[in-house]
């Protein structure tokens, strides 16, 4: 999400970040010129609904506040809570779906989102039928400023004790 935030158009998009609270990834945010509120990002649990809930309540203020157009959670519990906070306001979630393996939230979810970006089409198969036509593969790449394919990929198996 950092990487996206960093190559945005800031002509064309103001990004805000919701983070549960300061960190490191506060940090590389604000020191990319990207906004951040402190919202606490509950785990779905029966003891945790009164959190998630207030958390949503906070969230949805912010969305009305800042008349913000998209949120885009990456986790289930974020995507629950971000869904809850977007009912009843003009805000449309896109939800960046990361992990393959179904979570029980998912009936839920694919309910509140408007639409669905998965990584592979592994996460497409997550869900139901009439929810495929919202999702859409996007395969995530890597910043090769900082990744590089080694040269020597023999000597690299090798190092590593690989066939």
């Amino acid at each position: 999400m950092a990487l996206l935030i960093e190559h945005l158009d800031r002509r064309a998009v103001e990004p805000l970040a919701i983070c549960p609270g300061p960190g490191e990834l506060t940090d590389h945010l604000v020191g990319l010129g990207c906004p951040v509120v402190h919202i606490p990002l509950h785990r779905i649990k029966p003891r945790t609904l009164g959190a998630v809930w207030r958390s949503s309540r906070r969230i949805r203020a912010t969305l009305r506040e800042r008349a913000i157009d998209i949120i885009a959670p990456d986790a289930a519990r974020d995507a629950l809570t971000c869904g809850l906070a977007k009912l009843g306001t003009a805000t449309k979630m896109v939800w960046f779906v990361r992990l393959t393996s179904p979570d029980p939230l998912d009936p839920i979810l694919q309910h509140l989102a408007d639409a669905m970006i998965g990584d592979s089409d592994d996460t497409r198969r997550r869900f139901a039928a009439r929810a495929l036509a919202r999702h859409r593969t996007i395969v995530g790449g890597a910043d090769l400023r900082r990744f590089r394919p080694i040269e020597d990929r023999t000597a690299l198996r090798a190092a590593l004790g690989l066939p």
